[in-house]
């Protein structure tokens, strides 16, 4: 909408104008259709406007609205089933005003928190929104458009400073009466998430069932982007009663536009982790306290919630062993614990594993423009669709990888020639998503994926095993451990027979990378064999 002035400042003037007609226009509303305006009001609306303004009382309607707050416009609204009273020429359902109310609740968040992004992507949502619902406010919403019209032609006029209260106390650690110490998602920062809807809802599902959950998938397909995405949905809904939520990262390093930089986690170790659970929990421990007394207190304060999500994101990079087996033990020790882990891994035994894909190419592209415009690549926003689909493409549609290129673009890097350098073993890109997975693989994997990579298309199994020539149990653990580390992904399949087999695919990121590897073990033999087989 603007780039000239703070974009808070400009969200705040937006919200605050729009909350001010949605409230004038309800106390109109309100004091035409009752007798008296607080039979239109939930009692749980009006006994929080009694405790936040530490009254029983208000002069009128105006004045008692005075002591509400953005999410009772949307309870008052359809209170008692008056939504189609309060709106009979509304053009949207009441499910869509509740969640548009809710999108721009959690926008009016953003610019209150200190902490979060407000993007110029945020910005546009919330004007958008502000202007689809004030079409249904009357002639309250006509001035709120009218003012909105003069904001985008002439910010600086009509910009107001957010206030500091409006910011004040919006940093604490509880979220619809769940304590928890979650990080601001990267996410939120370019961009914003898009898609993976099927992912979100098939993921919270398994904690119906599932005590251990794990999210794999090979290093920036969007691991911990989904995981905050999930915990974000029960924040907002908490079907499972969760009451305290706790957010551990073992990441180390990070991919920006200038390279693989080293970061800080927040656990390194097991007391580390015990210590962050007891915090949040609101048993901070003493630092004389021995480990086995902090595992006590874990245990006594943990009994004293319903339950508790644990996540633990980056999980590969952890090597104290006693993170892993209070992670194992957590079934027996635990009983009211959750978990949900991100790794390129994952435990093994007692997890229940999602499989995370690359984007749909549809979402990539989405991605890429959504980017492209936050970062005002003028030039990548004018490119024909087939275009960014064939540059997406090349990125196997991985959300890290498409950032990492629109980065780079961004300080002054030619777009094909970032394309044409991805493949080779030295990228950033290569680097950060393969080269700890890669180097860790036994010989056999290694000659497996190897093999792989010089198919253009997913051979069959009995193909595969042919072309790799090792004996059946070492190929077996082999794809067992390449497909535990996200580095190939299982397809089943009818043959030519009809019968059910199995292929192995590589994403075109990740084949690039393996065939740019020097030390391939008999890489002409194994293309000669390939080339036959093709024949």
């Amino acid at each position: 909408m603007t780039a000239k002035l703070d974009r808070r400042d400009v969200g705040f003037t937006i919200i605050s104008r729009f909350e001010e007609a949605f409230r004038q226009f309800l106390s109109e509303a309100l004091s035409i259709l009752f007798d008296n305006y607080q039979d239109g009001i939930p009692n749980g609306v009006i006994e929080k406007a009694k405790a936040r303004a530490k009254k029983d009382n208000w002069d009128n309607c105006d004045d008692f609205f005075e002591d509400t707050d953005f999410p009772d416009l949307k309870e008052i609204s359809y209170y008692g089933g008056m939504y189609q009273d309060y709106f009979p020429h509304s053009n949207f359902s009441l499910q869509q005003f509740q969640e548009y109310m809710d999108e721009l609740y959690k926008l009016r968040c953003k610019i209150a928190h200190i902490r979060g992004a407000f993007t110029s992507l945020d910005l546009d949502k919330l004007s958008e929104l502000t202007k689809i619902i004030a079409v249904i406010l009357e002639r309250f919403g006509q001035e709120f458009l009218e003012f909105i019209k003069i904001l985008e032609e002439n910010p600086e006029q009509v910009t107001i400073p957010a206030p500091i209260e409006f910011t004040n106390g919006n940093s604490n650690l509880e979220f619809s009466g769940i304590i928890h110490n979650l990080p601001t998602p990267d996410y939120e920062f370019e961009g914003g998430f898009v898609g993976r809807k099927e992912d979100i809802q098939k993921v919270t599902k398994m904690f119906e069932g599932e005590q251990v959950v794990t999210i794999a998938g090979a290093g920036g397909v969007g691991k911990t982007a989904l995981a905050s995405k999930v915990v974000e949905e029960i924040l907002r809904r908490n079907k499972y009663n969760f009451d305290c939520i706790v957010w551990l990262s073992a990441k180390e390093t990070k991919l920006s536009y200038l390279g693989i930089e080293d970061i800080e986690p927040t656990v390194k170790n097991y007391e580390q982790l015990l210590d962050t659970i007891l915090d949040v929990m609101g048993f901070p421990s003493d630092d004389n306290d021995s480990v086995a007394e902090k595992e006590h207190s874990v245990k006594i304060g943990s009994e004293l919630f319903n339950s508790i999500l644990l996540v633990v994101d980056n999980l590969e990079t952890i090597s104290d062993e006693s993170i892993v087996n209070f992670l194992l033990d957590i079934r027996v020790n635990y009983p009211n614990i959750k978990v949900m882990i991100t790794s390129r891994r994952g435990l093994g035994q007692v997890e229940r594993r999602y499989e995370l894909k690359q984007l749909k190419e549809k979402e990539a592209v989405v991605l890429f423009r959504l980017i492209a415009k936050d970062k005002s690549l003028d030039d990548l926003l004018k490119l024909d669709e087939e275009i960014i689909q064939v540059l997406v493409k090349k990125l196997s549609y991985y959300p890290l990888a498409i950032k990492w290129m629109l980065g780079q673009v961004a300080i002054g890097k030619s777009i094909y020639q970032i394309i044409d350098s991805i493949d080779e073993t030295t990228s950033d890109i290569s680097r950060f998503s393969f080269e700890q997975i890669y180097n860790s693989l036994t010989d056999y994997a290694r000659k497996i994926i190897c093999t792989l990579s010089c198919f253009d298309e997913p051979p069959p199994a009995g193909v595969l095993s042919y072309v790799v020539d090792i004996d059946k149990e070492e190929l077996e653990d082999g794809i067992k451990e390449l497909v535990l580390v996200s580095l190939v992904i299982p397809e089943r399949f009818k043959n030519e027979q009809g019968e059910l087999s199995t292929r192995y695919i590589l994403l075109p990121l990740t084949r690039g990378y393996v065939r740019h590897q020097r030390e391939h073990p008999n890489l002409a033999e194994t293309k000669k064999i390939v080339k036959i087989i093709r024949e």
